[in-house]
């Protein structure tokens, strides 16, 4: 099948590399795979759009997971069976959070007590 004059066009076109290197990326993640020398191949009509995509790269590999550990009063022993992963909504003054979401990765009840320990998880901070 031969290419139309405007696909051949833009397959033969000149090639730009754009590159970002963060060395807080390598320090956070030095055995990652995406933190090689060799560069990324994407494709793109326009270099403020490769660029852009860079810096939301950059943003989500330098964003931390949080883990946290909270003690709540009374025994969660009524919750329905979840449909989806379980998850909290979480205010703390100290920590800056603000109705922030994590997924609960852990929960152990104490009868005796009467307490729920979670453990809350998010992926970027």
């Amino acid at each position: 099948m031969p290419a139309s004059p405007d696909r051949a066009a833009f397959a033969t076109r000149d090639m730009r590399l754009v590159t970002q290197q963060i060395p807080e990326i390598r320090a956070i993640h030095p055995d990652a795979r995406d933190t090689a020398d060799r560069p990324r191949v994407s494709f793109f009509d326009d270099l403020a759009q490769a660029q852009a995509v860079n810096a939301e790269r950059a943003a989500l590999l330098m964003a931390l997971p949080q883990r946290l550990s909270v003690s709540v009063s009374g025994a969660l022993i009524d919750l329905p069976k979840p449909t989806k992963a379980p998850g909290a909504r979480l205010s703390d003054a100290e920590l800056h959070l603000v109705d922030v979401d994590f997924i609960v990765s852990r929960m152990a009840v104490d009868l005796e007590a009467g307490t729920t320990a979670l453990e809350l998880f998010r992926g970027q901070v």
